[in-house]
């Protein structure tokens, strides 16, 4: 529980740390690197080894959890892209990059398990056409990459295409069919939509979610306004960690096959609901081949 406290402590006072670091960074040249190669599961002293004075730290010690982070202003002319690598494999690149941040738990080892990262888009107040626009053209190059839709468990595996026959979306998903990332919004309904969107991937047994907050223009709220977007990218433990309370974390392997039995059972429930309404599950889906799980069955 004291862990836990600080740890919060910790998420509101480091905001302001970065606000004066970010400056600093700015000035001095510390986030000059154009392009930044980051491999997953490796241990963060390598990545710090190669670009020494691109990451920061702030560690909270008696947690044994430090937070590695780069940051550029959205506005710099000069943003990073970004290659993330699983071996000799790209896992994933991203251009524009404005941060990133590295979460290491030393509970868990000192390996690179999970990276979020604030991702650049177009200037405050703009039409909000043009950033859903620009928002699809990112998820279209994740898909280009070889990153696939994936419905967030325990939602019903409602396709993109019946989210027009349903009257009220979220009586039959907690992730929205209009977040099928092969099919896009109307303008309308982006619109109409709560101010936070949520899309969610995986590949090769690796998880992405991407996320975008809105504040609508005060002058014009129906027309334009300002967009965040970051994206998560989670290995399969970081991944299924998240699902358990904090107590429970440490036990995530011996608790997820029950886990998903209550996410299946849930599922199922809500898909008997949308087929009595005549909505068209997607039926050859199947969720992300769990690793984990298949060595826990061969041994």
């Amino acid at each position: 529980m004291k862990r836990i406290i600080s740890l919060l402590a910790t998420a509101f006072l480091l905001p302001a740390c970065d606000v004066a670091k970010d400056s600093v960074n700015e000035v001095n040249g510390m986030s000059g690197e154009q392009s930044i190669t980051i491999h997953i599961n490796e241990p963060i002293s390598e990545l710090l080894g190669r670009a020494p004075s691109t990451f920061r730290a702030d560690c909270l010690q008696p947690a044994m959890i430090c937070w590695y982070k780069f940051r550029k202003p959205f506005s710099s002319r000069r943003l990073p892209s970004v290659s993330v690598m699983d071996g000799s494999e790209q896992l994933l690149y991203l251009e524009e990059t404005a941060g990133i941040t590295i979460v290491i738990d030393e509970e868990l080892g000192s390996e690179i398990r999970d990276i979020s990262f604030s991702l650049s888009g177009l200037p405050d107040n703009t039409p909000h056409k043009a950033n859903k626009d620009n928002i699809y053209g990112r998820i279209q190059d994740l898909l280009k990459q070889g990153w696939r839709h994936m419905y967030h468990f325990p939602a019903p595996r409602i396709p993109g295409d019946q989210a027009g026959r349903l009257t009220d979306a979220r009586g039959h998903s907690l992730a929205h069919p209009w977040f099928d990332p092969r099919y896009e919004f109307s303008l309308d309904n982006w619109i109409k939509f709560r101010r936070t969107y949520h899309w969610y991937l995986h590949k090769d047994g690796y998880y992405l979610h991407l996320s975008v907050r809105r504040e609508n223009s005060e002058m014009e709220p129906l027309e334009s306004g300002t967009y965040l977007t970051s994206l998560e990218l989670m290995t399969e433990e970081s991944y299924w960690r998240k699902h358990f309370e904090y107590e429970q974390k440490a036990q995530w392997k011996e608790l997820l096959p029950e886990l998903l039995e209550e996410y299946r059972q849930q599922r199922a429930a809500r898909e008997e609901a949308a087929i009595a309404a005549g909505i068209r599950i997607e039926d050859d889906y199947r969720d992300p081949y769990i690793r984990e799980l298949a060595k826990r069955n061969d041994n």
